[in-house]
């Protein structure tokens, strides 16, 4: 069974400085990220999986939601989910997304 959760990864900042929230996938054993197209500012905007200390929060967490549902509704959806490697259970979730 996979675990999912909204994060953000310290070490991959992007050059300006800012972050790419990512929706982490957790899978015997393994964890990998799917990156989404939401941008904070600073590590301090983000807190327990939300986006905190700015005017737009409620919009991106609202948006995050929804992000890290869709995800999370496919992975329930995969029957043979045990059988499959973290990077093959993200890669047939992407894929769905451009069914």
């Amino acid at each position: 069974m996979a675990n999912l959760f909204i994060t953000i990864v310290s070490t991959k900042k992007m050059l300006n400085g800012k972050h790419k929230v990512r929706i982490a996938v957790s899978h015997n054993l393994t964890t990998r990220y799917i990156p989404t197209n939401i941008i904070i500012d600073a590590e301090n905007e983000f807190k327990n999986g939300k986006v905190v200390k700015r005017p737009d929060k409620d919009i991106l967490n609202a948006r995050l939601k929804k992000i890290y549902d869709m995800y999370y509704e496919r992975c329930m959806k995969i029957e043979y989910a045990n059988t499959l490697t973290c990077t093959q259970l993200i890669k047939y979730c992407i894929f769905a997304e451009s069914r």
